[in-house]
């Protein structure tokens, strides 16, 4: 009588687990889906088309006029250049030291976050003045006409001679 028992508290316990885990297995499939769907969403209503931070650093690398050696810096360096830490995507490309010729494109998981780094981008363009007016004092103009600029979830800077025409090209890249 007792093994009666205990088999039909074990079929009991059995079937629960089997559904406990039928039931997470719809819910992780739902909210895979969901999240994808979200997530492409937000990037859409944000820049108006999928952007890439590094594919819109290498167009204005390309399409801008430098006088230096324009370098892709990796991402730490990145990072450490203009202290962000928070950045999910990042490019940034770096002269030789000889100019302050500079382009970063950042993305970021939020508007906020990509808000708190426009300060830290402004820091480094100030930093910048502050090095070169000692260094190479000609360079503090084009540090002058940095363009810094927040584009939904996406930061750019771009330190050129000709910053109405990167506004115009973070315009239309960002449309």
């Amino acid at each position: 009588m007792k093994n009666k028992t205990c088999m039909k508290s074990l079929q009991k316990k059995g079937i629960t687990a089997g559904l406990i885990l039928a039931f997470c297995a719809v819910l992780s499939a739902c909210g895979g889906q969901n999240g994808q769907a979200g997530a492409g969403k937000q990037t859409e209503s944000q820049t108006g088309k999928q952007a890439d931070a590094g594919e819109i650093g290498k167009k204005l690398a390309e399409a801008l006029a430098f006088e230096d050696e324009m370098t892709l810096a990796d991402e730490d360096m990145a990072g450490m250049l203009y202290g962000i830490d928070t950045a999910v995507q990042s490019s940034v490309y770096i002269s030789s030291g000889a100019t302050a010729e500079e382009i970063a494109v950042f993305e970021f998981e939020t508007e906020e976050d990509c808000k708190e780094a426009v300060s830290l981008a402004e820091q480094r363009i100030e930093d910048q003045k502050e090095a070169f007016a000692s260094y190479v004092p000609k360079e503090v103009k084009r540090l002058d006409g940095a363009v810094v600029k927040q584009y939904g979830r996406f930061l750019a800077v771009c330190v050129c001679d000709d910053g109405r025409k990167a506004e115009e090209l973070l315009a239309e890249l960002f449309q």
